[in-house]
């Protein structure tokens, strides 16, 4: 297991219903506050998430005038539960706080490989069965679930973030794919900029779809080894997701 990290709204929604619902908390408590692996030691005032190797988004849910740094000297992350009001919202502080810390891990280890454990998750978030995964490679059209389950699985595995290709990390899976030479790696990274700047949509689920679908259109045969390439994810990618607190 590994601290918690609140890269995605499914888990701010998962804490507001367990706290009502653990009996290994306080009951007599209104607010707990628990440690994850938020920071910004090293980096003043860039947060990330340690555990997922993943910086803040813009919608990460803070308390009013948080993070402030008080004293310059507060660089880790606590988040707050309000049992009656079902909130969820981070702070800032200082790493001597007396906290108790929430950890995750996936739940689905059962899965028989990395990719197949991220699209096992994906699909118990976003309620899609085996049938329409097996479609959706062919789908030209697909509603808001099975656009956020896209998106679900490209953040997950690091190749999406915000609606938008991680250059970086495309560049390395390419690089990995026998069929690259120099010249067609260059020419499918061009693939995928000409894609990240022409993609639109409502939110990020719309964007991925969006995204995908050009890269599949524009270089379909690469985009097929891109996804037999997720079949090597390390195990780093896999060990998390399933909330314990203590």
């Amino acid at each position: 297991m590994s601290l918690l990290s609140l890269d995605g709204q499914y888990k701010y929604d998962a804490l507001a219903s367990i706290s009502n619902t653990t009996d290994d908390m306080n009951k007599e408590l209104q607010n707990l506050t628990f440690w994850t692996s938020g920071s910004d030691e090293g980096c003043e005032s860039v947060f990330g998430f340690c555990s997922a190797k993943r910086l803040f988004r813009d919608e990460a849910q803070w308390l009013p005038g948080q993070p402030d740094n008080a004293g310059r000297k507060e660089n880790h992350v606590a988040v707050h539960i309000w049992r009656q009001k079902g909130q969820v919202l981070l702070a800032d502080y200082d790493g001597i706080k007396k906290f108790r810390y929430v950890c995750e891990q996936r739940r689905n280890p059962l899965s028989k490989n990395g990719k197949q454990a991220i699209i096992d998750e994906c699909s118990l978030i976003y309620n899609v069965n085996s049938t329409e995964i097996d479609l959706l490679q062919n789908a030209t059209k697909l509603d808001l679930r099975m656009k956020c389950f896209l998106q679900c699985v490209g953040d997950a595995v690091g190749l999406l973030v915000g609606g938008k290709f991680v250059a970086s990390e495309v560049f390395a899976m390419l690089e990995r794919i026998n069929m690259q030479t120099a010249d067609r790696l260059m020419k499918s990274m061009a693939i995928v900029g000409e894609c990240n700047n022409k993609t639109y949509g409502m939110n990020e689920c719309d964007k991925a779809y969006w995204l995908t679908r050009c890269a599949r259109d524009k270089a379909p045969m690469i985009f097929e080894q891109m996804i037999k390439e997720l079949d090597n994810l390390t195990s780093d990618v896999i060990n998390k997701k399933f909330f314990v607190i203590l």
